[in-house]
């Protein structure tokens, strides 16, 4: 009977052991997220149609544009097309907004990489501007525009030839 009760009392001691263990594996806290960082945009002065307009501009102040073909989550712009259009593309998976904007930054993994979109607005730079401040690409064949601070949401219904300013 003594040795019954102490096989009991080991495997009572055992079973409570090994429920605490588990307990202890299921109440530790998640992962914690690191945050975004900042989409690599910040507004500038560029002249669009002669005047200075607010633009967003890459870090370097390089005016960018968005090209009316391109859906919110593909680009239309790939090959020949995106060596005179170079994408804005970052190895970041997601991004916020920097400081100052305040339109949403998403990042669209399309046929251009890590695609930086601004409003649902795929993003790009133009070959022939040279310096921070040019906005040589604005208007060309009615599809290629300056993305400016206020450039509303595709499906918004308000993207326009107007360049959304």
């Amino acid at each position: 009977m003594d040795r019954h009760r102490m096989w009991t009392a080991t495997l009572g001691m055992t079973v409570t052991l090994g429920l605490a263990g588990c307990g202890a594996a299921t109440t530790s806290p998640p992962a914690a997220i690191p945050p975004a960082p900042p989409a690599p945009v910040k507004e500038g002065q560029a002249t669009v149609n002669g005047h200075g307009e607010t633009v967003l501009t890459t870090d370097s102040g390089r005016t960018l544009y968005y090209f009316t073909p391109d859906s919110p989550t593909e680009t239309a712009c790939t090959g020949h097309c995106a060596a005179v259009w170079p994408p804005l593309t970052t190895r970041a998976s997601r991004l916020r907004a920097p400081a100052g904007l305040e339109g949403r930054f998403t990042v669209v993994h399309d046929a251009n990489g890590r695609q930086i979109a601004y409003n649902s607005h795929l993003l790009y730079t133009f070959v022939r501007d040279k310096a921070p401040g040019q906005a040589l690409g604005e208007g060309i064949q009615g599809k290629w525009f300056v993305a400016t601070p206020g450039l509303r949401p595709l499906g918004s219904g308000s993207t326009s030839s107007s360049g959304g300013y």
